[in-house]
C-alpha cells in the first residue's frame, strides 16, 4: 500500500489529505459471488475497495452478486448502494407466482388430492411450501426484481422510456445464469448488447425451489458457476487482476431436514468455488465470512442486521487490502494465459525494481523505450538503478529519413539521461531483464512484436527467477556483454546530475504548439485556461493501463520537485538543452472542451487524487479541422484497459489524417540534432 498525499484543486485552493491506496488492484475485473441476502455485505466491501483506490474495468456476477455488479456497471457509488439497501422492503421480491407458468408446467395431474392435503397440512410450513412448489415450480416469481432493477438502472444512467440493455452500461458487465435446456451456463455481456440487463440479472437470481424458473429456461447461475471469474478468465480482458468477493454464513449445526438440505447445497456451491480457485490465474479473493444472514432470509432482515452485514463486508475488505502485499507474493501462477502487448508493457511498469540493481533493455529500436519514459525516468531518478540498452544500428532497421531522425534523437536522449547505449548488427530477442543480487528475484519480460503471434501464443511472456532462474541466466549470457560494455555504477549516478526537473511558463509549450499543423490557422488561439474536470470530455473511453500506471511514477517525480500534475514543467540539461513535458492539451469545439493530450493524467487525478474541481490546461480555440474522433466521454466513464486497442478500435470514426502530432512538435527531433541536420 502507498500513503499518497491527495491534491484537490478547487478554485485555486489546495486541500491535502493522507490516505492509503492500493498498489496492485487499481484496475480489476470485479467478481461478485451469489449468496442471496448474504450479498448485502458487498455494499461494505465495495465501499472499502473504492476508498482504497480500486477501480473496476469490468464486473461480473452470479445470482445476488449480479445485482451489485449491474449497479456498479451503471455507475452506482457505495453511498448510493447503502442508501438503496436501507430503503428496500425485501419482502417485495417475494412476488406472487406466475399462474401462466404454474398452469403450463405445474404438477396438475393430482391437483384435487393435493388441495385436500394442503388443507390438512396448512399449519405445517415445510409441507405447505413443498406442495406449493409442486404446484407452481417455485414459491415465488422473480418478476418484481426485474422491474425494480430496471428502474434503478434507468435512474443511474439517466435513461427514460426504455429498458436498459448491456450496451447502455458504463463498463462491461457479465451476468451468468444456468440454462436448463442446454444444461450449461448462460453468459450475457457486451456480446448480447440489446438484451435487458434486469432480465439477465433476474434469470441469474432465480434460486431453484424458491423462485420459479424464468420462462422455464433459466435459473440461478450459482448452479454452474457461483464464482463467475472461472467462466470469464480467458486471458483477454480490460483488467490486470481479478478481484473476487466471496461469501459464507456462520457455521450452523445440522438440526433438522431443513438445515441438512441447506448444508448440502452450501457444500456443493462452496466446494465448487474452492476447485475453481485452484484452476485460475491472477485471481485474489476477499473472503467475507461468518455472516449473520442466510441466502433466503428476507423475512428476518432488520435495519440492525443489514448494517451488521455491511460492516462485516467492510472489515473483510480492509483486512485484505492491509495485507495485499502478502496476498500478491503468496499467489503462484498456475497457468499463464495468452498475454496482450499492453499487458506485457504494464507488467514492466508495475515491476517492483527495489530488489534489482541492473536492468537490461534489448530491442530493435527505441519505440517501446520512449513510450515507457516516465517509468525509466523513475528507475534512474528515484531508484538510481543502472540501465543498459542494447539495440541494432539504425542503418540495420530503417532508411526512412523521418524514422532515422527520430531514432537518432531518442538514442541521444537516452544517453543524456545516463543509460548505457550499446549498438550492434543484431540482437537476440526483445525483452526487459531485471537483475539483482538475489537471483530468485530476477525477472525477464519478453515482448513479441509480430501481430500474427497473438492468436497462437500471445504478445509476450514473463519469466520469474523463482521458477525460471536457468532461463534468465541463459538470456543474460546471450547478451554477450564484454568487460568493455559494462559501465561502472558510480559513473551512471554522476550522469544523473546533468539535468534538473523544474517548473516553467506555459508560453514555452504554447510557442511550440503553434507549429502543430491543425493549429496554424490565423483564427486559432492557444491559451492557458482553468477548466473544471466535469466540463471536459475525452475522445475515447479507453485508457491504456500501462500509460495510466506510469502517471503514478510521474506524479512522484514531479511532487518531489515541488511540481503538480498540472504545472508546466521542463527537464533542463547542464548544457541548457531542454526537454518539455507535455501538458494537458484541450480543444474547444462549440460548448465542448475535448482533451487532445492528457487522458491518463486526468483519469489519474480523478481516480487517485479525487480531483473534482479546476485544473490548468492549454486550450486551442477556433480550430476548423475536424477532430480525429467523434467520441465524447466524461472521465467517470473511462475504462482502464490492457486490451490492445489502437486507432479505430479505440476511437469512434477514427481519422488518422486529422491526428494532432503534438508530441513530436513539442519535442521536435530537429531541435536536439541541429548539428547533424
Amino acid at each position: 500500500m502507498n500513503a499518497i498525499i491527495e491534491t484537490n484543486i478547487i478554485s485555486d485552493t489546495i486541500v491535502l489529505s493522507q490516505i492509503d491506496k492500493t498498489v496492485n488492484f487499481k484496475n480489476c475485473l470485479g467478481v461478485f459471488q451469489g449468496g442471496g441476502c448474504k450479498a448485502l455485505a458487498f455494499v461494505g466491501a465495495y465501499g472499502e475497495a473504492k476508498s482504497r483506490g480500486v477501480n473496476f474495468s469490468e464486473v461480473a456476477g452470479t445470482s445476488a452478486g449480479s445485482i451489485f455488479a449491474a449497479l456498479i456497471a451503471a455507475g452506482a457509488t457505495p453511498q448510493y448502494m447503502e442508501n438503496l439497501i436501507k430503503d428496500i422492503d425485501f419482502n417485495r421480491f417475494n412476488h406472487p407466482i406466475d399462474k401462466n407458468l404454474s398452469n403450463k408446467y405445474g404438477f396438475n395431474e393430482y391437483k384435487y388430492s393435493r388441495k385436500i392435503a394442503g388443507r390438512l397440512f396448512k399449519k405445517n410450513k415445510i409441507i405447505s411450501n413443498i406442495l406449493n412448489f409442486v404446484d407452481n415450480i417455485g414459491l415465488f416469481s422473480s418478476e418484481e426484481l426485474d422491474l425494480w432493477l430496471n428502474d434503478e438502472l434507468k435512474t443511474l444512467l439517466n435513461i427514460e422510456n426504455k429498458t436498459v440493455t448491456f450496451k447502455d452500461l458504463k463498463i462491461p458487465l457479465h451476468v451468468i445464469a444456468t440454462d436448463l435446456i442446454k444444461k450449461k451456463q448462460k453468459i450475457w455481456n457486451e456480446n448480447t448488447p440489446d438484451v435487458s440487463v434486469a432480465y439477465a440479472v433476474r434469470c441469474s437470481c432465480s434460486i431453484p425451489l424458491y423462485f420459479q424458473p424464468v420462462n422455464m429456461e433459466f435459473v440461478d447461475g450459482g448452479l454452474v458457476s457461483n464464482l463467475p471469474s472461472f467462466s470469464l478468465n480467458n486471458g483477454v480482458g480490460h483488467f490486470e487482476k481479478i478481484l473476487c468477493f466471496t461469501l459464507s454464513s456462520k457455521p450452523e449445526e445440522i438440526k433438522c431436514i431443513k438445515t441438512y438440505l441447506e448444508s448440502i447445497a452450501g457444500s456443493v456451491v462452496d466446494g465448487a468455488i474452492q476447485i475453481q480457485e485452484t484452476l485460475q490465474y491472477n485471481t485474489y479473493n476477499i473472503k467475507i465470512n461468518d455472516l449473520p444472514v442466510t441466502t433466503t432470509g428476507f423475512e428476518i432482515l432488520t435495519p440492525e442486521l443489514i448494517q451488521d452485514t455491511i460492516s462485516i463486508g467492510k472489515r473483510a475488505a480492509a483486512e485484505f487490502f492491509n495485507d495485499e502485499t502478502t496476498k500478491i507474493s503468496e499467489k503462484e501462477d498456475i497457468s499463464t494465459p495468452k498475454l496482450t502487448k499492453d499487458y506485457i508493457l504494464n507488467s514492466v511498469v508495475m515491476e517492483d525494481v527495489d530488489c534489482h540493481n541492473h536492468i537490461y533493455m534489448c530491442f530493435n529500436d527505441t519505440k517501446h523505450i520512449y513510450g515507457l519514459f516516465p517509468t525509466i525516468l523513475s528507475w534512474l531518478v528515484e531508484k538510481k538503478i543502472r540501465i543498459t540498452f542494447i539495440t541494432r544500428y539504425i542503418k540495420n532497421i530503417t532508411t526512412d529519413h523521418d524514422s532515422v531522425l527520430h531514432e537518432k534523437y531518442r538514442r541521444k536522449l537516452i544517453e543524456r539521461f545516463g543509460i548505457h547505449l550499446i549498438e550492434r548488427e543484431s540482437i537476440p530477442f526483445d525483452a526487459f531483464i531485471f537483475e539483482g543480487d538475489y537471483k530468485y528475484n530476477d525477472k525477464a519480460i519478453f515482448l513479441y512484436d509480430k501481430d500474427d503471434l497473438e492468436f497462437n501464443i500471445g504478445h509476450g511472456a514473463i519469466y520469474d527467477g523463482k521458477y525460471n532462474l536457468h532461463i534468465i541466466s541463459s538470456l543474460i549470457k546471450m547478451l554477450n556483454l564484454t568487460d568493455k560494455d559494462k559501465k561502472n555504477h558510480d559513473l551512471i549516478i554522476s550522469n544523473l546530475k546533468n539535468f534538473t526537473i523544474e517548473k516553467c511558463s506555459s508560453k514555452q509549450h504554447i510557442r511550440k504548439l503553434k507549429n502543430v499543423q491543425q493549429y496554424k490557422g490565423k483564427n486559432v488561439s492557444i491559451k492557458e485556461i482553468k477548466l473544471n474536470l466535469s466540463n471536459v470530455k475525452l475522445m475515447t473511453k479507453y485508457v491504456k493501463s500501462y500509460k495510466y500506471n506510469q502517471i503514478d511514477k510521474l506524479y512522484e517525480i514531479l511532487n518531489k520537485n515541488g511540481i503538480s500534475l498540472f504545472d508546466y514543467s521542463v527537464i533542463t540539461f547542464s548544457d541548457g538543452l531542454q526537454f518539455l513535458i507535455t501538458p494537458i492539451i484541450v480543444e474547444k469545439h462549440g460548448n465542448d472542451y475535448i482533451v487532445i493530450k492528457g487522458n491518463s493524467r486526468l483519469n489519474y487525478a480523478y481516480r487517485e487524487l479525487e480531483l473534482n474541481g479546476y485544473f490548468s490546461a492549454v486550450v486551442a480555440n477556433k480550430v476548423s479541422i475536424n477532430l480525429p474522433s467523434i467520441g465524447c466521454y466524461p472521465t467517470s466513464d473511462c475504462i482502464i484497459t490492457t486490451i490492445n486497442k489502437e486507432g479505430s478500435t479505440r476511437y469512434e470514426n477514427w481519422s488518422y489524417r486529422n491526428f494532432r502530432r503534438v508530441e513530436e512538435t513539442i519535442r521536435n527531433p530537429s531541435d536536439f540534432l541541429e548539428e547533424e541536420i
